[in-house]
């Protein structure tokens, strides 16, 4: 029981541990140029602590989309993921030493696709607001359909 928790102490903290020394890592020590914009956004962890799911953004990304990302947008993400996907073992490398861990967790890279998942949300809202003032147009020139009595015959 009490180890139970104490994992559940620390995962917060390795998070915000592993997202930091990774994004200071990105910053300072890689000049690839399909590392540059790239942004990490959140660390999601398993329950042991063994694997680590880092999301991130990159500013190439047009923030403005409706829906998708641009074919030139997807192709950008794709190049920026294989140069995060081949530095995933020095990054892992970092992670061990900077957290002084005896494991470091095994890091999966993943795009942020929230500004995609508002974007669609922003749009559904927008929807429903339409057809709710369509709705009340309706309603305001309704008349029942019995006329005014319509339980009298």
């Amino acid at each position: 029981m009490v180890r139970a928790r104490n994992v559940a102490q620390r995962k917060p903290r390795m998070e915000s541990a592993i997202l930091q020394v990774v994004a200071s890592t990105l910053l300072s020590d890689y000049t690839d140029p399909d590392l540059q914009g790239v942004t990490i956004t959140q660390v999601s962890m398993t329950g042991d602590l063994q694997h680590a799911t880092i999301y991130w953004t990159a500013a190439f990304v047009e923030s403005g989309s409706d829906e998708a990302l641009t074919d030139r947008d997807e192709k950008l993400v794709a190049r920026s993921s294989t140069a995060l996907n081949k530095a995933k073992g020095r990054f892992r490398t970092s992670v061990a030493k900077k957290l002084g861990s005896r494991l470091a967790p095994t890091l999966e890279f993943e795009f942020d696709r929230l500004n995609e998942q508002v974007s669609s949300i922003e749009n559904l809202l927008a929807q429903a607001e339409k057809k709710d003032r369509d709705a009340a147009k309706l309603r305001a020139n309704a008349q029942p359909a019995g006329g005014d009595a319509p339980y009298k015959s």
